[in-house]
């Protein structure tokens, strides 16, 4: 149908991988995306293929998770391959997120069907957890400053609520500490 068709083109075109993984783990649907993302042959790029042979390619080029080669070595592979044909069948609906040993971070967004089928999204988050950790590291730094400098420092939002208090604020009106819980 064209419907189907425009489905079809709308999963071909996005730039995070999807794929479709039937009861039995074998590829329904796979895009480019993902494709692109694992650096996948071309070979792999269509349904029926079984979720064990991009297992093994994975392993054959040794692109791993973090941890992952030292798994493979301790199982074998096959025993390896078939410990994750079990994990992918089993894995509930949710989000998670692989760590490569390239150091790139993949969020996975799985959605399980009624049928034992499960849709897989998966975005590369590399770049938003680092602004995340200088974020945090911002933070820490700010509140050490706040913490450590004599001027009072004290922040209401547009609502009039304390958002935040450093102790020179404290020690200037002498007040005590619980009177500037954010809030």
């Amino acid at each position: 149908t064209e419907r189907t068709r425009q489905l079809e083109a709308v999963v071909a075109n996005i730039d995070q991988g999807v794929t479709v993984v039937d009861a039995d783990a074998r590829i329904v649907i796979v895009n480019d995306g993902f494709m692109r993302m694992y650096g996948f042959p071309p070979e792999l790029h269509r349904p029926g293929v079984s979720v064990a042979d991009f297992i093994r390619d994975r392993i054959k080029r040794r692109f791993w998770r973090q941890g992952e080669g030292d798994l493979v070595g301790g199982q074998g592979i096959e025993d390896y391959v078939q410990a994750r044909l079990t994990e992918v069948r089993l894995r509930p609906s949710g989000l998670s997120e692989e760590h490569l040993d390239d150091g790139r971070i993949v969020e996975l967004s799985s959605s399980r069907l009624p049928d034992g089928s499960v849709v897989n999204a998966y975005r590369d988050v590399t770049a938003k957890r680092a602004e995340q950790v200088l974020l945090e590291l911002r933070t820490r730094q700010l509140e050490a400053v706040l913490a450590n400098i004599d001027q009072g420092v004290f922040v209401i939002d547009a609502e009039m609520r304390i958002v935040m208090v450093n102790d020179g604020f404290l020690r200037m009106l002498d007040l005590p500490p619980e009177i500037a819980t954010p809030g």
